[in-house]
């Protein structure tokens, strides 16, 4: 009887290594098949395990979602925050731009990433108390400190609300992102987005 030859990697490194390559496909199939159209036996049958495997990880399929999309974007952020300190933006102006850039290059380069913050996410049923809600609005404090220093240094009007103008801002580029999308990509995404946030703030600097 032939023995099976050691993988070489230790139970924690075949354990995570089974959990990545779960959320890796469960990112890619939440992301084109949306979350209602994709079953845990497809993600199981994708990634090459059983069920009883994921659920080993995930407790259930609403848990894999919420783990593969923030895992996702948390990894992307952290790329993203390294962009932003090298770029040394000189006020808040500048930093908003530079959110705006980062998004339309996270969509390019993470396209699975950006479907399921932009179309899937939406669609779900968010309690305002759940974790869930709570860790977005946390994501959601970075472009609300943003619009708080520039009220505070004049740069921006004061009577704006930072929460409202944040998820605004999301909201402008979440829509020029699915039109760009259903343009087939014609244009180029980092310009159309450059423009869509000039124009926002252009509405929220303060009159000298």
């Amino acid at each position: 009887m032939r023995k099976a030859k050691p993988s070489g990697l230790k139970q924690s490194e075949r354990s995570e290594k089974t959990r990545s390559l779960i959320l890796k496909t469960a990112t890619r199939l939440f992301a084109r098949q949306g979350f209602d159209r994709t079953s845990t036996a497809t993600i199981a049958n994708e990634a090459g395990v059983s069920q009883g495997i994921l659920f080993h990880y995930f407790k259930t399929k609403e848990n894999l979602f919420w783990v593969s999309t923030f895992e996702g974007v948390e990894q992307v952020n952290d790329r993203d925050k390294v962009s932003m300190q090298n770029a040394k933006p000189r006020d808040p102006i500048e930093k908003l731009q530079l959110v705006g850039d980062s998004l339309a290059r996270r969509a390019e380069e993470f396209p699975d990433i950006t479907e399921l913050i932009t179309r899937h996410l939406p669609a779900m049923d968010i309690p305002p108390e759940s974790r869930e809600a709570q860790h977005i609005f946390k994501r959601m404090t970075v472009l609300e400190n943003i619009f708080e220093e520039g009220k505070a240094a004049g740069f921006f009007r004061k009577d704006i609300d930072p929460q409202i103008a944040a998820f605004s801002l999301i909201g402008i580029f979440n829509f020029n992102y699915l039109r760009w999308k259903m343009q087939k990509k014609k244009t180029s995404l980092s310009d159309t987005i450059h423009k869509a946030f000039t124009m926002f703030i252009s509405g929220v600097i303060a009159t000298k």
